[in-house]
């Protein structure tokens, strides 16, 4: 991720305002130490890593908050090989920003928090050199395993339950191929602690779900797929499945399946608790089923809230499919994007086909601060494809922008009855809740918002687009520039990478 990524995480995670007990190459500041306890008396306080990392030698540490400073934000490497414990407790969030190396027998506890959480920022990671060590975060003890099939043996003592951290990067090649899944139902929390998983492969299955865990009703977090292998039922790189929540999940490689996602397959709403997926994104180039819901970070479901998320592979779905770069069918979209290609690969009678989502329920459903740029291609002669979104029914649709080509099939000679429906923004707009939308005339190839009538979109020449931020774009929530996105507006909480 770069710079702007970056700073724009900061924001979100610090609200804007710095105050945070600061672990930093800078001198020690505004810090009082005493009887190993350090704690600021200042919100700006600064705890050197070298004097931390010398007090680790001599016996356990706590670096806490106060005097105004909620977070702890840990901006300089620290590293230490005895076999003393540092604790971290914030009021609000342990902010990780570089590496956190545990080389010997000692632990990290990560106290517990209300209404924060540890968050690993792109150039954090915390290594463990040896899985006796410890790990609590929160009040939980944590498993560390340091690769997939002792991963999979512990969980199957355990019955899918327990907490679990990956100590290092994990090359899994040498596993060959697992069938279905590493494991088949989680209720645990895998915590990746932002290491990266590569060349993981899950074979096919019919009606099957299918990923690095087949069903998930715990917890998948900071952790990256680097070029995983996924084919299945219900499929998707990190989970088949999920009714848990996934955090801070990066993945690329391929995705074949029915319902399927560069993340996550399908969401299940059965237990009708509703799903969070936020701050994940992929590059995964995924293909999907017949009459199935497919999408560049997750396949579909009711009762879904993606937030702070992106993609970027090709969706390629099947026939009467629900497909967008995001996600084939979603309820809830808060400052998310999408970048890759949607494309069909026949002609074929019914798709829901958008940029970003394929289609939203009928049920109320908010898509709000969003944008995509990729193309999509809607052959089909009763196709429904937009830029942002092929079909949209009981949606609330706000500051919010396409800029993709559309195709579409009225010109198609081998078609006699054209009946499909293509716009620059949406497909089919049901809604008539849309409010400060845009769509790019020029770039969209499309002369009209939507497929039927509709309000609330106004059509921006590409010129106008990229010369400053559209009526009603918040200027806390976006941004332009013209070496940033090829000049379009940018969310400044999830920047383009």
């Amino acid at each position: 991720m770069n710079r702007f990524a970056l700073a724009a995480l900061a924001l979100l995670l610090a609200g804007g305002a710095r105050a945070e007990t600061v672990i930093s190459s800078a001198p020690t500041a505004h810090m009082s130490c005493s009887d190993g306890t350090c704690t600021p008396t200042a919100k700006n306080a600064v705890l050197n890593a070298s004097d931390l990392q010398g007090m680790l030698a001599a016996g356990d540490v706590t670096v806490a908050t106060g005097a105004g400073a909620k977070s702890i934000a840990v901006e300089a490497p620290i590293a230490w090989a005895s076999t003393h414990t540092l604790t971290l407790h914030p009021d609000l969030n342990v902010n990780v920003k570089a590496v956190i190396a545990v080389e010997g027998g000692g632990g990290l506890n990560i106290a517990p928090f209300v209404g924060g959480d540890l968050v690993m920022f792109p150039t954090g990671r915390i290594d463990f050199w040896d899985t006796d060590s410890s790990l609590t975060i929160a009040g939980a003890p944590y498993t560390l395993i340091a690769d997939l099939p002792t991963f999979q043996q512990l969980i199957q003592e355990h019955a899918g339950g327990g907490w679990y951290a990956l100590t290092k990067d994990y090359d899994a090649a040498g596993d060959g191929t697992y069938q279905n899944s590493v494991y088949w139902k989680l209720t645990a929390v895998f915590n990746g602690l932002n290491h990266t998983i590569a060349n993981l492969n899950v074979a096919y299955e019919s009606d099957s779900n299918n990923g690095f865990i087949g069903y998930n009703y715990g917890t998948i977090r900071d952790v990256r797929f680097a070029n995983a292998h996924v084919s299945g039922g219900h499929a998707g790189i990190a989970a088949g499945t999920t009714v848990g929540p996934i955090v801070n999940v990066s993945t690329s490689g391929t995705v074949e399946g029915l319902d399927a996602g560069g993340v996550v397959g399908y969401v299940d709403d059965t237990f009708e608790r509703g799903t969070t997926i936020t701050r994940s994104s992929s590059s995964a180039n995924v293909t999907g089923g017949r009459e199935c819901m497919i999408g560049g970070l997750v396949g579909g479901g009711y009762q879904i809230t993606i937030s702070y998320s992106h993609a970027s592979g090709t969706v390629s779905p099947g026939a009467h499919a629900m497909a967008g770069g995001l996600a084939g069918f979603a309820t809830n979209v808060v400052q998310s994007y999408a970048t890759g290609h949607v494309a069909p690969t026949a002609l074929y009678a019914y798709e829901r086909l958008g940029g970003l989502l394929g289609a939203t329920p009928y049920s109320q459903s908010n898509v709000v601060d969003s944008y995509a740029t990729g193309q999509v291609d809607g052959p089909g002669r009763q196709s429904e494809a937009g830029g942002l979104i092929g079909s949209a029914s009981g949606s609330s649709v706000r500051t919010s922008y396409a800029t993709g080509l559309v195709t579409g099939s009225k010109d198609d000679p081998r078609l006699k009855h054209k009946v499909g429906r293509w716009g620059g923004f949406s497909g089919r707009d049901r809604t008539g809740q849309n409010s400060d939308d845009y769509w790019d005339v020029d770039t969209s190839g499309r002369d009209s918002a939507c497929g039927n009538k509709c309000s609330g979109i106004t059509g921006l020449s590409d010129a106008a687009l990229k010369s400053g931020l559209p009526a009603g774009f918040d200027r806390k929530v976006w941004a332009q520039d013209p070496s940033i996105n090829n000049g379009y507006p940018y969310l400044l909480k999830n920047p383009p990478e």
